[in-house]
């Protein structure tokens, strides 16, 4: 624990000014190597991006964002600290202390009424990502009852957080509603509902995002289950009940994941026509793997750029 309250990785020429005697640890290879790539998400109970399946190794820096629009140079210590040691995301706070009152944050609260807020916001996940090869956790409210104590105000920083995210998809690790909610503003049962009231509105303002990532677990699902009323039948109530508790619409998401699933193996190996070329080995089954991942891209940009927009104007759009 640091001075400020939070769990951070000081550069290698502080150890001493923080009383640690032990030797820092050796230097891993620089981060432009260890940068990962991709959406991340949650296939078979495991963390994957583009390289594969992924353990995330983290540090909470939660004055970060205060840090980046007023300490530039002690930010980039702790991010290239980390980056040369093996880590792969920080822990970070998107508001936290009280801007009209005495607490223990003075002088380094994250205020969402900075004029430059989005920017702050937006600027530390790039540099973080780009520079140093770390993802971002955001941790939205620290101190909610002072900073944000309307209801209203949450709901707009939240959009504030969803509007940042669009582009920057890969850059992070996750949305975590508050810190301690129990001690911040979200106490009770009427706090817990309230932050499944937000973190629904987050998913809402991301709804495509969502279902992609549904779509890419739901096509490796189908890699492993052949037959397609047992993929149905596997994913399709996982999928609709995440659409339902999201604020999705769970026949545009069961739709998606038909689509995906059909892609990845009828198009591709199940078709009649298909098994005629295949037995007559005009392919090969090199091939026609290759064939199933690119047909899932085509599918997955035709839902995107046609179907949804379809669904919407025929009366089913995706988020309800």
């Amino acid at each position: 624990k640091g001075s400020v309250g939070e769990t951070v990785a000081p550069p290698a020429r502080r150890w001493s000014e923080w009383g640690v005697t032990a030797a820092a640890p050796a230097a891993r290879p620089a981060a432009a190597s260890l940068r990962r790539g991709g959406l991340l998400r949650i296939e078979d109970d495991v963390l994957r991006d583009d390289r594969g399946p992924t353990l995330v190794l983290g540090a909470t820096l939660f004055r970060a964002a205060w840090a980046y629009r007023h300490d530039r140079a002690w930010l980039e210590d702790q991010l290239r600290f980390l980056a040369d040691h093996g880590f792969s995301a920080i822990r970070a706070l998107g508001v936290v202390g009280d801007p009209a009152g005495p607490d223990y944050w003075d002088g380094r609260e994250i205020d969402w009424r900075w004029p430059d807020y989005d920017e702050v916001i937006a600027g530390l996940t790039d540099l973080a990502h780009d520079r140093y090869g770390l993802r971002v956790q955001w941790t939205i409210f620290g101190s909610a009852d002072h900073n944000t104590p309307d209801p209203r105000d949450r709901e707009r920083v939240i959009d504030r957080f969803a509007a940042m995210s669009r582009g920057r998809e890969e850059k992070i690790l996750a949305f975590e509603i508050a810190n301690e909610h129990y001690a911040n503003g979200f106490e009770g049962a009427e706090g817990i509902a309230e932050l499944g009231r937000l973190a629904r509105r987050l998913a809402a303002a991301t709804p495509v995002l969502v279902l992609l990532v549904m779509m890419a677990g739901g096509s490796l699902v189908r890699l492993l289950v052949p037959t397609e009323a047992g993929y149905l039948a596997m994913v399709l109530p996982v999928g609709m009940n995440v659409a339902s508790q999201v604020g999705m619409n769970p026949v545009v998401v069961a739709l998606s994941l038909t689509i995906a699933g059909d892609a990845m193996i009828y198009y591709a190996a199940q078709g009649a026509s298909v098994l005629v070329i295949f037995v007559r080995g005009h392919f090969t089954s090199l091939e026609l793997m290759r064939f199933g991942f690119i047909m899932n891209a085509v599918a997955f940009a035709v839902v995107v750029v046609l179907a949804l927009p379809y669904w919407a104007l025929v009366g089913a759009p995706l988020v309800r």
